[in-house]
């Protein structure tokens, strides 16, 4: 008597469509993890360097700037970026060979990450300042955010990961710096 080992083609083609069912749940899943993700690690950085900006200004007893333009820096290209501004007099302008580059970030790092339209000017309500053609958030040898006269600042940057999940990192004018989750649009 001869036993048949082995598994019928029936068999197959249904462990076949349970796995292809449990991929086809998993994808989007594992796709909205990686956005989430993407999303956390921008807010993070950008926190970080709003935390680095107000550090260096109070370490160097000079005007740090977290700058919302684009600015190409030794060769490499930043959507955002910090320097200490060493401008004589100060003028919030990232001033090549004169200001002191500190960090950068670019948009490339997140590809799932984009500027929140539908708060502020690009996804910005920090102020141009009076005499500055870009929005900036300054920080003073107080740790404080100040204008160019002197003034308190403040704002917020927003973004999401082009779904239902949104960051505001916010900078209020005692210098606190704090990130807040949010529904987008």
């Amino acid at each position: 008597m001869r036993k048949n080992s082995g598994f019928t083609i029936i068999e197959l083609l249904v462990v076949i469509a349970v796995i292809a069912i449990i991929v086809s749940i998993g994808i989007p899943s594992l796709l909205s993890y990686r956005q989430k993700a993407q999303l956390g690690k921008a807010s993070r950085d950008i926190y970080a360097g709003l935390q680095r900006a107000k550090m260096e200004a109070t370490r160097n007893n000079r005007y740090c700037v977290f700058s919302f333009s684009p600015e190409t820096v030794n060769g490499t290209n930043y959507d955002f970026h910090v320097f200490v501004d060493e401008s004589d007099p100060r003028n919030f302008v990232w001033d090549a060979g004169v200001d002191t580059f500190v960090t950068g970030f670019r948009s490339a790092n997140y590809p799932s990450v984009f500027l929140d339209n539908d708060f502020g000017v690009n996804g910005l309500t920090f102020q141009t300042d009076t005499g500055v053609p870009v929005p900036v958030i300054a920080f003073a040898p107080d740790g404080l955010p100040k204008k160019l006269n002197g003034i308190l600042s403040d704002g917020s940057l927003y973004f999401n990961d082009g779904g239902e999940n949104g960051r505001q990192i916010s900078v209020s004018v005692a210098g606190s710096i704090q990130i807040t989750q949010y529904k987008a649009n």
